[in-house]
């Protein structure tokens, strides 16, 4: 998962998040715009907040799943020559800490219909540049 991880990082040139991101909301939007809400979040997990509004439209705010990777680190290592005898010492830095996850604001009516679907937050993916794009296809 790492190296899949890192290879998305390398392979950024190809498309750059904004990109991937702008991709997944259009996606989104044809995909969900006019669905009911309850089977979206049947597919993909419960809202975090419900916000209901004084015309009876409701704001779900939603989050997928986050998962944290370790990135690998890198090692160090400086010799010493005394005579015969020669002494390595090294010095282990761990790698960053990477989270993915993919947020949103989806508007429904009273009758729980999506009006309006928006993405407010999307990180690198485990296989693509945009989490958001991996876990709403």
């Amino acid at each position: 998962m790492k190296k899949a991880l890192g290879l998305v990082i390398v392979l950024a040139g190809c498309a750059t998040p904004q990109q991937a991101t702008d991709r997944a909301q259009a996606f989104a939007t044809a995909a969900f715009v006019g669905q009911d809400v309850t089977a979206f979040f049947s597919l993909h997990g419960l809202p975090s907040a419900r916000h209901v509004a004084g015309d009876g439209s409701v704001l779900f705010e939603w989050q997928s799943d986050v998962r944290s990777y370790q990135l690998p680190g890198h090692v160090n290592t400086t010799s010493y020559r005394s005579g015969n005898t020669v002494q390595t010492v090294g010095t282990v830095t761990p790698g960053p800490n990477v989270s993915t996850f993919c947020r949103a604001r989806i508007t429904t009516t009273d009758k729980g219909v999506i009006t309006a679907f928006r993405i407010t937050a999307d990180t690198v993916g485990e296989w693509a540049m945009s989490r958001c794009g991996e876990v709403l296809k």
